[in-house]
């Protein structure tokens, strides 16, 4: 009988030699290309992922506003930076990106000119959503809640308590700040630091009212379950978009006024349609959300077509649905960008928004 050590040795020598190193190559080039297919595949997963999670958040938001409407007759008005002339054009001031924005003026709505389409394309706000949602501020700004009597920890001052809630915002939408500014500043229709829930102005311009605050209380109508859900604007940056922070990032972030971001750390912007000025409860037929092209999806489905303004490569094409939308919210996706200027731009930027229309 032969022995085990006498069968090994009359193996063939081939059977016992190592892998080439073609062999290798080929083997490793598999490899590569397994774990390549698998990070695509990944990535793929985590931006499916993270564009339902915004789209998720988008459905709740838009439902807060809805209720919001059904308590108050109209959806919040926008909100958004004044110019140099005011109080509130830098980061830190009082009222920072929380104005009142005026609706667009459009005098001809069949030709409008470029400034009025693209004061239209611009009309957007970031701040609305956690102001008439949430609710940030004192009873001094908003007529909820009272001024703790002293300063909670890590906080710029006195602060509201409890923290969330509105009162009623009364006709125009922003707390008498448009109907009933503070006499001594009237030029400053519509400004942060003109709010006055109490309804009385004090004579001083640099305080506000409050005293006598009335009106039901509302909100807040959208519960912030996950904290990175929310950012402070702290200025904007060379290209004009806001520069964004989270709270663990800056240490004034209650100083900060306040917006919704989507997953990839950029805010939510919140357009409505058209009212007449300080009228929030109006509805003005001048323009709508059609007219907005940031708005406007890449493909439209057949019957669905509708004109709106033309872009800036002379292109009309817009949806039945956005004509007739009240309000849109829009996320600029995966890679952050968007251009407010065409339905389809040659950088793709506009491909991977994220749009939600209601009601």
């Amino acid at each position: 009988m032969m022995n085990r050590s006498t069968s090994l040795k009359s193996r063939p020598a081939e059977w016992s030699r190592g892998f080439t190193i073609v062999e290798l190559l080929v083997t490793i080039g598999i490899i590569v290309a397994l774990l390549g297919l698998l990070l695509v595949g990944l990535n793929a997963a985590s931006a499916f992922a993270k564009r339902a999670k915004t789209s998720t958040l988008m459905h709740t938001i838009a439902q807060g506003l809805a209720q919001f409407k059904e308590d108050v007759g109209y959806y919040p008005p926008v909100l958004g930076v004044r110019g140099a002339s005011t109080v509130a054009s830098v980061p830190g001031e009082i009222g920072y990106a929380r104005d009142l924005l005026m609706p667009p003026a459009i005098a001809n709505p069949t030709v409008p000119t470029a400034a009025e389409m693209a004061s239209v394309r611009n009309w957007w706000s970031i701040t609305s959503l956690p102001d008439y949602l949430v609710g940030y501020d004192d009873r001094t700004r908003d007529g909820y809640g009272f001024v703790s009597a002293s300063p909670l920890a890590n906080s710029p001052g006195q602060m509201e308590m409890p923290i969330n809630g509105i009162r009623h915002c009364g006709r125009d939408g922003v707390w008498g700040a448009a109907l009933n500014p503070n006499p001594l500043a009237a030029n400053a229709i519509g400004c942060y630091k003109q709010r006055n829930p109490g309804g009385g102005a004090t004579g001083n311009p640099n305080s506000w009212t409050g005293l006598g605050v009335s009106g039901r209380q509302l909100g807040p109508y959208f519960e912030l379950k996950d904290a990175d859900f929310i950012g402070g604007i702290a200025g904007v940056d060379g290209q004009g978009e806001p520069i964004v922070l989270r709270a663990e990032e800056t240490q004034d972030f209650d100083l900060l006024p306040k917006c919704f971001i989507d997953p990839w750390g950029r805010p939510i912007r919140y357009f409505r349609r058209g009212y007449n000025a300080l009228d929030p409860a109006s509805l003005n037929m001048n323009f709508n959300l059609g007219d907005v092209i940031a708005l406007r999806p890449k493909t439209i489905p057949p019957g669905t077509e509708a004109d709106g303004y033309a872009d800036a490569n002379n292109d009309t094409s817009t949806t039945r649905g956005l004509v007739s939308a009240e309000f849109a919210l829009l996320s600029s996706g995966p890679d952050r960008l968007w251009d407010a200027t065409t339905r389809v731009d040659a950088t793709g930027w506009n491909a991977d928004n994220v749009v939600e229309t209601g009601p």
